[in-house]
C-alpha cells in the first residue's frame, strides 16, 4: 500500500475499523488488502489510532473480519471512478 492509495471501503464498529485497499500487481492483477485499526484517547484527550488490539476487541474484529469478507466476496467489480469512500457500520 502506498501512501497515495487511499481506502475503497471502511467498515467501523466500536471504534475498530478495517480499510480495504485495491492494489494492482504486476500490471493485470488486482489484489484486495485489509487493514484493521483501533481509535483510542490518550491522556491528553486526543485520539490516537493503533493496530494493537486488547482482549475485549477481538470479538468487534472478528465480527469486522467476516462481514468485510463476505461484502468483498459479493463484490466483483470495483467502481474505481468513484472518489467517494464507501463507509459501512457492523453492528
Amino acid at each position: 500500500m502506498t501512501e497515495n492509495n487511499k481506502p475503497i471501503r471502511n467498515y467501523y464498529a466500536a471504534g475498530v475499523s478495517c480499510s480495504v485497499f485495491e492494489n494492482t500487481i504486476n500490471e493485470d492483477v488486482k489484489v484486495l488488502n485489509f487493514k484493521f485499526t483501533r481509535a483510542y484517547k490518550n491522556k491528553e484527550g486526543e485520539t490516537k489510532y493503533t493496530d494493537n488490539f486488547r482482549k475485549n476487541d477481538l470479538l468487534i474484529l472478528a465480527q469486522i473480519a467476516l462481514e468485510a469478507w463476505k461484502e468483498e466476496q459479493n463484490s466483483n467489480v470495483i467502481n474505481n471512478n468513484s472518489s467517494k469512500v464507501e463507509q459501512i457500520n457492523v453492528q
